[in-house]
């Protein structure tokens, strides 16, 4: 089962990287269609609806209302963060970082060597993300992103560590 989350997670990782010249393609494609007001609405409601699932996928686990109190603020919390960001982009890529923080999370366990590991996985390929955009005619490397990237991972961590714990 581990080999196969690793395979989706490598596979996961190079549609990050080999995306990266053309997204800027892609989001000026959409602001020429829409305006970056309604993409920013339409993406905010694609993260409520994110956030309901996983607070609906966590509820089935049964645990404590203490638990589920304290799930509820923390996820609205950075629901709060996510839509004061200024380019929808930026939620996207938190997003993305967030998947792959989960899928890691699964990948490696919940001992406190495999969290260290994954959280030094997710720095070295939040930098590596940033390096090649970088050296990227069309993009912007910027340590900010890779802070917001690292957020996103280590908020999917977190989120794994519940989903999966029995």
């Amino acid at each position: 089962m581990k080999k196969s989350i690793w395979i989706i997670i490598v596979i996961y990782i190079f549609l990050i990287y080999s995306t990266l010249s053309v997204t800027p393609l892609i989001w000026n494609f959409l602001y020429t269609f829409l305006e970056q007001k309604f993409l920013t609405i339409i993406i905010n409601i694609i993260f409520v609806i994110v956030t309901l699932l996983i607070v609906y996928f966590l509820i089935q686990k049964k645990k404590s209302k203490i638990f589920f109190l304290f799930l509820l603020i923390f996820l609205f919390l950075i629901l709060f963060l996510i839509t004061r960001m200024e380019k929808p982009a930026e939620r996207i890529h938190f997003l993305e970082y967030g998947i792959l923080g989960i899928l890691i999370f699964k990948a490696t366990g919940k001992e406190i060597k495999q969290n260290i590991f994954a959280i030094i996985l997710l720095v070295t390929i939040a930098v590596i993300d940033e390096s090649i955009q970088y050296m990227l005619p069309n993009r912007v490397g910027d340590i900010r992103d890779i802070v917001m990237n690292l957020t996103g991972g280590v908020i999917g961590l977190w989120l794994g560590k519940f989903w999966y714990q029995s």
